[in-house]
C-alpha cells in the first residue's frame, strides 16, 4: 500500500527555580551561557508519486474490475475468471490475463507453459504429462486466509474466438513480437468457499519486465468472460 510516514521530535526544557525565600549563603544567579543558534535540521522529504513503487514502496494490487493498466512495454488486463476442474477431480479457478505489447516494445521473451509437478503429484498421484517440465511455484492468497497453488499456466497467442497454436500453448517461452497480444491462463487451486478475493504476484521478468505484477481478482464463477 502507498503510505508515507512523517516523524517529528518534541523537545522541552524545564528550569527548576526556588520558592523565592532568601538565604544567607545563596549564590548570585548565574545566567545560562549564550549558545549560537543552530541551523534547522533537514525535514524528511516527501516521497513523490514517481518514486513510489520503484524500490522501497511496492505497487498496490491491481483490481481486475479496474480494467487495463500499463506495465513497462505492455498493457495488462484480467479478462475473466472461471471455476473449473483439473484432471476432472480437483476444484480449480482459471484466471485469464491478457498481455498486449506496444508496437515499439523492446526485445523480450514471455514465459509460456509451466506447472507445479509436486502439487499435482500430491493431488492426483501423477505429474504433468505430455508437456515441458518448466516449473512454477506461483501461489495466490485469498481473503479467507488460505493459499492456492497454481497447477498449470498455459500461453495463448490468439483470442478466445480462435484456437491457440499448439506450439505457443506448450512451449516454455516465446519471443515477443512488438504489437502482439498474448494470453496467460492460470489454473489455481480453488480457495475456500467463503473467499471473495484472490491476490497473487507474477514476476515481471516473465514478460520481459522488472519488478512484480500484483493482481487482485474476484473468486467467483464466470466473471467477465465475454471479453
Amino acid at each position: 500500500m502507498r503510505r508515507s510516514v512523517t516523524a517529528s521530535l518534541l523537545t522541552s526544557a524545564l528550569w527548576l527555580t526556588g520558592c523565592g525565600e532568601s538565604h544567607p549563603h545563596a549564590k548570585e544567579p548565574v545566567n545560562p551561557p549564550v549558545v549560537a543558534p543552530q541551523p534547522p535540521k533537514d525535514e524528511p522529504k516527501a516521497v513523490t508519486p514517481e518514486q513510489k513503487g520503484k524500490a522501497v514502496v511496492p505497487e498496490p494490487y491491481h483490481r481486475a474490475e479496474d480494467g487495463p493498466f500499463t506495465f513497462g512495454d505492455a498493457t495488462i488486463t484480467v479478462e475473466g475468471v472461471l471455476w473449473s476442474k483439473y484432471d476432472k477431480t480437483i476444484d480449480t479457478i482459471l484466471v485469464s490475463v491478457k498481455i498486449e505489447y506496444s508496437k515499439d516494445a523492446k526485445p523480450a521473451r514471455i514465459q509460456g507453459f509451466a506447472g507445479n509437478n509436486d502439487a499435482i503429484r500430491k493431488l492426483t498421484g501423477k505429474g504433468v504429462v505430455n508437456a515441458p517440465t518448466n516449473q512454477t511455484d506461483l501461489t495466490a492468497k485469498s481473503d479467507a486466509g488460505d493459499s492456492c497453488r497454481v497447477l498449470i499456466r498455459t500461453l495463448r497467442d490468439r483470442g478466445w474466438d480462435a484456437d491457440s497454436s499448439i506450439s505457443a500453448a506448450k512451449v516454455a517461452e516465446v519471443k515477443v513480437i512488438p504489437g502482439a497480444t498474448y494470453r496467460w491462463v492460470l489454473q489455481f487451486e480453488r480457495p475456500f468457499p467463503k473467499a471473495k478475493r484472490l491476490q497473487f504476484e507474477i514476476p515481471a521478468e516473465d514478460i520481459g519486465g522488472v519488478g512484480k505484477i500484483r493482481l487482485d481478482v474476484p473468486s467467483q464463477d464466470r466473471w467477465k468472460l465475454e471479453n
